[in-house]
């Protein structure tokens, strides 16, 4: 009963009991950055997509 419960703890909680390991710390940022770039890549084609319409309307 008391395995069962401590092996899949909830990630905040685990990231407490386990203090934030390196190498859990640099994962996490690394998918940030990349979620980062898919954010402002994506930003930048609806961009240039919206100048290319507003060119053809006016």
């Amino acid at each position: 009963m008391y395995n069962t419960r401590t092996s899949q703890p909830p990630e905040i909680g685990g990231w407490l009991v386990v203090g934030a390991p390196p190498a859990g710390l640099r994962r996490t940022r690394t998918a940030l950055l990349f979620q980062v770039q898919l954010i402002s890549g994506t930003a930048l084609l609806h961009a240039c997509l919206l100048y290319i319409l507003w060119r053809r309307l006016r």
